[in-house]
């Protein structure tokens, strides 16, 4: 089954209603936004194909969409909202865009299917219970521009083994203080946005 065009209902790019039941999804090329909870609780999608020119997904999107499997960031998105993706219990593979700016809290919680996050972008920081939850994942990525990380990140993600960053980073720090009893680091290089310990420390305390 294929969605039809008059199964988006989108006002000035910004996608507010969804009627289709294909398990497929492909959004039509000019949605450049996805509205609130527009796919909340879609039980028919599976995979997800973004359109190239989306920029923005708000907040609870595809929250609950419990049978979505793979979804592929297009280049331009650049934001995604607070609980986005939240018990998205099937999402196996999220394959994130070199312009992700900002990914809001809860944005992948309990997304118990994930096994491995490489994030890419240009975001500073990690914002609270991004991934809580997501028992299943094992290996993570995170970019040197990260600069500050939130609280309860990685709760609840019992088998973490890897965590890939850069020496000096303040995911170096994090990693070794909350994590250092269960997984193990691997450095991608070295930070070019050193932090003291001490600095370190003052952002936790």
């Amino acid at each position: 089954m294929k969605d039809n065009i008059t199964d988006f209902k989108i006002v000035n790019g910004k996608l507010i209603k969804y009627t289709g039941k294909a398990e497929k999804l492909i959004l039509p090329c000019n949605v450049t936004k996805i509205g609130k909870k527009v796919f909340h609780s879609c039980e028919n999608i599976r995979i997800a194909e973004l359109s190239e020119n989306l920029t923005l997904i708000e907040e609870e999107a595809f929250y609950d969409c419990e049978n979505l499997r793979e979804i592929i960031f297009p280049s331009k998105l650049e934001y995604i909202e607070e609980g986005a993706f939240g018990y998205c219990s099937s999402l196996e593979k999220i394959v994130f865009s070199e312009n992700i700016k900002k990914i809001g809290k809860e944005a992948f919680l309990f997304c118990t299917s994930l096994k491995e996050i490489k994030l890419k972008g240009v975001m500073t920081r990690l914002e609270d219970s991004i991934f809580e939850g997501c028992y299943m994942l094992e290996t993570v990525e995170i970019p040197d521009s990260i600069l500050s990380i939130g609280i309860d990140v990685f709760a609840g993600c019992d088998s973490l083994k890897t965590v890939y960053c850069t020496k000096g980073s303040i995911t170096d720090y994090y990693v070794q203080f909350a994590l250092h009893d269960k997984v193990t680091l691997k450095y991608t290089g070295i930070s070019k946005n050193k932090i003291s310990l001490e600095k370190f420390l003052k952002q936790i305390l």
